[in-house]
């Protein structure tokens, strides 16, 4: 299955990674480079901003059959 995951480079998005890599293609999304230690775990990377619109053209390109979406506002506090 190909499984695209927004935030990718997040504490969530990288433990998906390492753990649905093992039988599943997984294309990246988010907005800086993945964790060096699970580059070689993913198919492609896109790098986006989930706050533009641009996302959604990203998501569908990607012809993914499951789309988790990890991306969160981290700044609370604002």
């Amino acid at each position: 299955m190909k499984i695209a995951i927004t935030g990718a480079s997040g504490m969530l998005g990288t433990d998906l990674i390492k753990t649905l890599s093992v039988d599943h293609e997984i294309i990246a999304i988010c907005r800086s480079n993945v964790h060096k230690d699970i580059s070689d775990k993913i198919k492609e990377q896109k790098t986006a901003d989930v706050a533009e619109k641009k996302i959604i053209d990203i998501i569908i390109g990607s012809s993914s059959d499951l789309v988790i979406h990890c991306a969160a506002f981290t700044d609370v506090d604002k």
